[in-house]
């Protein structure tokens, strides 16, 4: 039966395309066979080293609420590699005790890497007005606390670039 199924050539085709790695030959190869949760792990380190030589204070998180204290503030950091530059900011909670957020945005080159913050109330904010961000897993119809949305955010006034800080 297994013979019969799995020489199907959508099946095949399918298995294929996951193990394509687009970052092979890079620094970053293997990053896309992470779990969601190494992602995060990665992604937050990588901005914590990032930020560290930039002479930024960096503590640990107080609680589960954020991950990292920068320059005494609690902060959330969201990081998304992407070749084309459609990056995407995920499992972000209105309800976690952060005060700014860092999205990290890294490209094919080190040229292209951008990282950018907003503060929590920039976000209240844009979720009352905008409608940048999305509910995922579920949204509104399980009172679901998470959202998500694309590169169209670094377009948004809210969007401050690390110099300010």
């Amino acid at each position: 039966m297994f013979d019969n199924i799995l020489t199907n050539s959508f099946l095949e085709k399918n298995i294929k395309s996951k193990l394509y790695d687009p970052w092979k030959n890079t620094k970053f190869q293997g990053y896309k066979f992470l779990s969601p949760a190494s992602k995060g792990c990665f992604g937050e380190n990588f901005v914590e080293l990032y930020l560290k030589q930039k002479n930024f204070c960096i503590s640990e998180r107080k609680n589960k609420g954020h991950d990292r204290i920068i320059n005494s503030i609690k902060t959330e950091i969201k990081f998304s590699l992407s070749k084309n530059k459609k990056f995407v900011l995920n499992h972000l909670s209105i309800d976690k005790d952060w005060e700014r957020l860092i999205f990290c945005c890294v490209g094919e080159k080190e040229d292209d890497l951008m990282i950018y913050w907003f503060t929590k109330d920039d976000f209240l904010d844009c979720l009352k007005h905008d409608k940048i961000f999305k509910h995922q897993q579920g949204g509104k119809s399980i009172n679901n606390d998470d959202y998500m949305c694309n590169q169209n955010i670094l377009k948004t006034s809210m969007i401050k670039d690390l110099s300010e800080w």
